[in-house]
């Protein structure tokens, strides 16, 4: 626990650092669908799982307005899963868990680089650390039901920006992370063993243009 929580600060930290330093940045809020695939095997049990539903997806990113190649992200990504399947030892199970009381919450922060591709398109990858929380609660037979996941491990996208005006751009983007230190409770001590999680979230964001210039914040492309 003490170790996803200096990576959280870390992530933080290196944003806000980020921001305060003269830069090009993006803020862009959208929609997206999570799909979190789980494998855990051990010498009686092996589990395929898979959880997806839709969500919001938060970013920032920043870069440097001189040659606006190498920058940073920050992602933050709010999901409600709607749907559960699970292979255990060959037998399958299928659910709605529509109407459970059910989230997700994802953060991941790293390096990125910006190709430019004409005057209003931009490719940007970048990857970085990943820090996820999905919980997931249900009555059967009139008993509570509770189950969690604290993952953390790896994260990048692929983006694609259009810029609408000098103001407004669209990402069109896939997200990905690779989780290798998993815990099925945020009560256990114990990390699962042989256990990875998968995660890939398409999303489409609408955003914000600003720069950070002598001090100031402000609205727009730097030199317009």
């Amino acid at each position: 626990m003490k170790k996803l929580m200096l990576v959280l600060a870390f992530v933080f930290c290196f944003s806000a650092y980020g921001f305060s330093l003269p830069t090009a940045s993006g803020l862009s809020l959208g929609f997206g669908y999570g799909n979190f695939f789980d494998v855990s095997a051990s010498k009686e049990i092996t589990t395929d799982g898979y959880i997806g539903g839709p969500g919001l997806n938060f970013k920032m990113h920043q870069f440097n307005p001189s040659d606006n190649v190498a920058g940073s992200f920050v992602i933050i990504d709010f999901g409600f899963p709607c749907y559960l399947a699970s292979n255990v030892n060959g037998i399958k199970t299928t659910a709605d868990i529509s109407s459970y009381n059910r989230m997700h919450i994802g953060l991941s922060g790293g390096g990125c680089l910006r190709k430019k591709i004409t005057d209003i398109f931009y490719l940007d990858y970048g990857i970085g650390g990943h820090i996820m929380l999905k919980y997931l609660r249900f009555f059967n037979d009139d008993i509570i039901h509770s189950f969690s996941t604290l993952g953390l491990g790896i994260g990048g996208e692929i983006c694609i920006k259009f810029d609408l005006t000098d103001v407004f751009f669209l990402n069109f983007a896939g997200f990905f992370a690779f989780d290798f230190l998993l815990r099925n409770d945020w009560y256990e001590t114990e990390v699962r063993r042989n256990a990875v999680q998968f995660v890939l979230t398409p999303y489409i964001c609408i955003g914000l243009n600003a720069y950070h210039e002598d001090g100031k914040y402000k609205i727009g492309k730097p030199g317009k």
